[in-house]
């Protein structure tokens, strides 16, 4: 039997760009790790974190379904920036960039 996934979900290609970019944002000094969390069911999220021993993600990324689109958010559930992955990951990488300070790990 073969079970039809929907096209909202995130593809295998969609997380190996999003575990690149992360780890170009932890290899210039704007996070110090990152992990997938699992939420509700098979939906899966990009948590960054500021230290090694954060409990909360300074930015997190994940693709909604109902809106077919991506999002970046702040720890405070803030949008940093929601569409394609492309703009999602140009605005985080900018936003980063601008504000190092506050991203800075």
């Amino acid at each position: 039997m073969i079970i039809a996934l929907p096209d909202s979900m995130m593809t295998r290609a969609d997380r190996l760009r999003l575990e690149s970019f992360a780890a170009h944002l932890v290899a210039h000094g704007c996070a110090a790790r990152w992990d997938w969390q699992r939420q509700r069911g098979l939906d899966m999220t990009l948590h960054l974190y500021k230290g090694r021993t954060d409990r909360e993600p300074m930015v997190y990324f994940r693709r909604s379904r109902a809106e077919r689109a991506f999002s970046a958010r702040d720890a405070a559930g803030r949008v940093i920036a929601q569409g394609d992955l492309p703009h999602v990951l140009t605005v985080v990488d900018r936003f980063a960039r601008l504000y190092g300070d506050t991203f800075r790990a």
